[in-house]
């Protein structure tokens, strides 16, 4: 789950598809670079829709689905963090990324700002300095467990009756079925102990909590952590986000390349 973005192909508009094996006149491009049929989807027209998408999926020309580029941008918690360091230099900077970049799954960026948006984008990568990276991690292996996100008060686990994540002044524990909310637990190193009855007991030297299930590793098969420790330390930009600028920048240039909008999925 999280962000990814495609840009179409221009095939349909540059005259380069294959015969469709629908009328060509039923067909039209939406603004987002879709092709459609203008007839009603129904069970009267199931016959042109259904040899109208086989065409637009394999047929239509060399590129999937008609995509001319598709990428996965991030889950939610790297895009937050992606968004909070470009708040943290200044929205000023990047007034077309703060236009278009989605705050959620849908929307567009439209292709006459795709060249903007990527000299902001480059922009960025060039003047932005180390960020702050919190993380709770596995003393033991080192794997990174939880890492903090401003957007959700460093909030990683959400239940009907507590919340759970990381911020600098380390894990937390919040009962929310107390009026207001009242932190029930708070450590930069602890212990965890799973119980017989699967849940999992958290203390240090003086507190001790029991939650309904363990914080786990997010390695398949490894066992939850028995040693916990919070920290924070800088992380360059490169190698904090370096897969979403790659991300962006390969749809962008799509957007210019092709006069397509970029669309958020």
């Amino acid at each position: 789950m999280g962000l990814d973005a495609s840009v179409g192909c221009p095939c349909w508009r540059d005259g380069l598809t294959t015969a469709p094996p629908v009328p060509q006149d039923l067909i039209v491009e939406d603004e987002d670079g879709y092709l459609d049929l203008t007839v009603p989807d129904d069970a009267a027209n199931s016959a042109l829709y259904n040899a109208f998408t086989l065409w637009h999926l394999d047929q239509a020309c060399s590129h999937r689905r008609m995509k001319h580029t598709s990428v996965h941008i991030s889950n939610w918690a790297g895009y937050r963090r992606f968004q909070h360091a470009l708040g943290e230099q200044g929205w000023q900077h990047f007034p077309t990324l703060r236009a278009h970049l989605p705050q959620a799954n849908g929307g567009l960026l439209p292709a006459p700002d795709a060249e903007a948006a990527l000299a902001e984008l480059t922009l960025f990568a060039a003047i932005a300095p180390p960020v702050d990276k919190t993380i709770l991690s596995d003393e033991d292996t080192g794997e990174t467990l939880m890492v903090h996100v401003d957007a959700y008060e460093g909030t990683t686990i959400w239940s009907p009756a507590y919340r759970a994540g990381v911020d600098p002044r380390g894990f937390f524990v919040l009962d929310v079925t107390a009026d207001p909310p009242a932190e029930t637990f708070r450590a930069m190193r602890f212990t965890q102990r799973v119980l017989d009855d699967g849940r999992a007991e958290l203390t240090d030297e003086r507190q001790r909590l029991i939650l309904d299930s363990p914080i786990k590793s997010w390695s398949e098969g490894q066992a939850p952590a028995t040693r916990l420790a919070v920290s924070t330390s800088p992380s360059e930009v490169e190698a904090e986000f370096g897969w979403i600028l790659d991300a962006l920048t390969a749809v962008l240039r799509a957007g210019i390349e092709t006069g397509n909008p970029v669309r958020w999925c």
